[in-house]
């Protein structure tokens, strides 16, 4: 714990950390982040609030505490947390009960007709079941089948359905996958990345 930050062999990342590097960090344990960060005050650290999307569709927000390099060990951050974890726990017990009691019904994750799944593309849910008769059994394969998650939302909205109606339709489920960019980019904000990197580098 000794030494500056500007010592660290890791402080000129740490320096640079942006909302796309967070997003990246926090899909290494296997969750899912939406895209929306918000940066939080902070006097030292990089703390940020970050929405994640479960395996079935269900949204939640953490906050990522990047603390300052060598401030804690692993012992005393573990210590710290223990009591917020404990408390997230028993916050977190009654949620397997509430999606058994309040549990949405068949149609609404998995529409038939010409309710409209992708409100972007107006895709609806027959053109989605159509294009699973097809061949197109996964998200993917729907999306460059119709279109469907290649609008402005990028899938944020309709993805769940879709994923719904699929799995109607005997397909296998498949868990969300965010991939980078997870949200729509100008080529403008494209070029000033690059720039960065190149006077980072």
């Amino acid at each position: 714990m000794s030494g500056a930050l500007g010592d660290h062999p890791l402080a000129r990342q740490f320096n640079a950390l942006d909302p796309l590097q967070i997003l990246d960090a926090i899909q290494l344990p296997g969750w899912f982040p939406t895209g929306r960060v918000m940066a939080l005050n902070s006097y030292e650290n990089r703390v940020y609030q970050i929405e994640l999307e479960d395996a079935d569709g269900a949204l939640r927000t953490v906050v990522g505490n990047f603390y300052r390099l060598g401030r804690w060990s692993a012992d005393a951050r573990n210590q710290r947390a223990a009591a917020d974890r404990a408390a997230l726990r028993r916050a977190w017990a009654i949620r397997p009960f509430l999606d058994c009691a309040y549990a949405p019904a068949p149609e609404i994750l998995a529409p038939e007709g010409d309710t409209i799944v992708c409100r972007c593309e107006e895709i609806t849910a027959a053109q989605i079941r159509q294009s699973y008769a097809e061949g197109a059994i996964g998200p993917r394969q729907v999306k460059t089948a119709t279109r469907a998650g290649m609008g402005h939302c990028q899938g944020r909205m309709c993805d769940l359905t879709t994923r719904g109606i699929l799995a109607s339709c005997g397909a296998a489920p498949a868990a969300p996958r965010a991939r980078s960019p997870i949200k729509p980019v100008t080529l403008g904000e494209l070029a000033a990345l690059a720039a960065h990197q190149e006077t980072s580098s």
